[in-house]
């Protein structure tokens, strides 16, 4: 199985021990997270088009999506 490249990523060993909850598996794994209705904001570093579905995608959890240039 092939990991994404931003897995061992310095911003989520040093979000770890700050107790904010993170995950590399993308919006699948943000929606398999408890409490995904109570996260506000969901900060997507992805394409414009990529940006389009993970909105769709997170639309029913009432999160507001912001696309952020990687």
């Amino acid at each position: 199985m092939l990991q994404p490249q931003w897995a061992g990523s310095d911003g989520l060993a040093r979000a770890t021990p700050l107790g904010v909850p993170t995950t590399a598996a993308g919006v699948d794994g943000l929606i398999g997270m408890p409490g995904v209705e109570d996260i506000d904001i969901v900060f997507d570093v992805t394409s414009a088009v990529a940006h389009i579905a993970n909105a769709e995608r997170l639309a029913g959890y009432g999160n507001k999506l912001s696309r952020r240039r990687g």
